[in-house]
Order: structure tokens, then C-alpha cells, then sequence
């Protein structure tokens, strides 16, 4: 049996998988350096950002 794989829309942060054009300047940076850095941690985006599907 096949396992299912997610995945993520084309506009996704790679990062925080939310939608990259409901970043804020702080979001965009924040995300950038998660993913330069090779970093596991948490997201920053505004609460309506958690809210919306990627």
C-alpha cells in the first residue's frame, strides 16, 4: 500500500508552510533565516497567517 504524501502549494513558505504573500517584512525575514540557517523552529507569523490555508 502506497503511503500519501503531503504536499505543499507552490506559493507555501518553506519554512512554515503558510502562504508567502501573507508575510509581513518581520515574516519574511524570520522565514528566510529559519531556512538559511537550517533552523527547526517556531513560527512568527500573525495569528489571521495560522488561520489561513497555504
Amino acid at each position: 500500500m502506497a503511503e500519501a504524501v503531503e504536499s505543499q502549494p507552490s506559493n507555501a513558505c518553506p519554512a512554515c508552510s503558510h502562504p508567502l504573500e501573507a508575510h509581513d517584512r518581520l515574516g519574511d525575514r524570520y522565514c528566510t533565516a529559519t531556512v538559511a540557517g537550517g533552523f527547526d523552529r517556531g513560527c512568527i507569523c500573525s495569528r489571521e497567517t495560522r488561520l489561513m490555508k497555504a
